[in-house]
C-alpha cells in the first residue's frame, strides 16, 4: 500500500512592535493587500507546505517540510529520536499529521492571542478617548 499526501497552511503573521504607534501599525498590516499567490514571501503570511510518502510494504517514510517552524522542527525530532514513537509511525504515519497539526494550532493560537490584545488596547484608547471628550 502507498500513500501520498500533502498539506498547506497559510495564516496572516501578526506582529506587534513596543512603540506607541504599535497598535495602530499591526491593525494596518492585518489588512494588506500582500498575498502570498504573487510569488513572492512576504514577512506577513506564515506558511508550511507538508508532503508525506508512506510505503507499508516497505516500511519507510518520507516527511518533507516546506517553511517550517524551529519548534515543530524540535518536535519532529524528540519524536523520531525514540525507537517506539518510530515503530508507531510505521505503522501509522498519521501521527506525523498530529504532532504537525498541533504544533500549526498552537502556532495559530499565539496569533489570534496577539490580534486580541490589539484590539484590546485599541479599544482602551478609544474608550479613554470617549471620556476625555465626555468629561470636556
Amino acid at each position: 500500500m502507498l500513500i501520498d499526501s500533502w498539506l498547506h497552511f497559510l495564516c496572516k503573521n501578526i506582529v506587534v512592535r513596543d512603540n506607541d504607534d504599535s497598535i495602530f501599525d499591526a491593525l494596518r498590516s492585518t489588512f494588506d493587500v500582500h498575498h502570498p499567490t504573487s510569488g513572492q514571501i512576504h514577512p506577513s503570511w506564515i506558511q508550511g507546505g507538508f508532503f508525506m510518502k508512506w510505503k507499508k510494504t516497505g516500511g519507510n517514510i518520507t516527511l518533507i517540510c516546506f517553511g517550517s517552524f524551529p519548534k515543530l522542527e524540535e518536535r519532529l525530532q524528540r519524536f523520531i529520536e525514540n525507537t517506539d514513537n518510530v515503530q508507531t509511525a510505521l505503522y501509522d504515519p498519521y501521527t506525523l499529521y498530529a504532532i504537525i497539526l498541533d504544533e500549526l494550532h498552537l502556532k495559530m493560537d499565539s496569533i489570534v492571542w496577539e490580534l486580541v490584545s490589539i484590539y484590546n488596547r485599541t479599544e482602551s484608547v478609544s474608550t479613554e478617548l470617549y471620556l476625555i471628550i465626555e468629561l470636556t
